[in-house]
């Protein structure tokens, strides 16, 4: 109680400080200096190199479903299952295989429900990477 006493008498006793003026005047002319300086420069959310990569990764991906699509096991043509050294590659697409099955047999609440969150989830990081800046 008595230290919290000795400041206030220590804060009455302190002259009163007026800023001058041009304060203003002084700061806004700083402000604008410092916004001259460092102009904002825009940059993209996603720079040319990645747009590169995606494209060329969704290219990749068509390029593999419509090979996979071919080369899918119980195609009548015998030639594009057993493509070279007369090897059977069938094997290869066992996991897709799997993975369509699953997919089938899942219902299509949940399957939407998961896109669902995917999509809110993006939107929340692409939302708050733009209010960073």
């Amino acid at each position: 109680m008595k230290k919290q006493d000795n400041l206030r008498e220590y804060m009455k006793e302190l002259p009163r400080e007026e800023p001058s003026a041009d304060f203003t005047r002084l700061v806004m002319q700083r402000v604008r200096l410092e916004a001259v300086k460092s102009p904002v420069v825009y940059q993209p959310l996603i720079n040319a190199r990645s747009w590169r990569r995606i494209f060329f990764g969704m290219f990749l991906f068509f390029v593999g479903a419509i090979l996979l699509r071919t080369f899918f096991p119980g195609n009548e043509n015998p030639v594009l299952t057993h493509w070279i050294y007369q090897i059977d590659y069938s094997f290869l697409l066992k996991p897709f295989q799997l993975l369509s099955n699953a997919l089938t047999c899942m219902s299509f609440q949940f399957v939407g429900g998961a896109a669902a969150i995917t999509i809110l989830l993006f939107a929340d990081q692409l939302y708050s990477r733009m209010n960073e800046r």
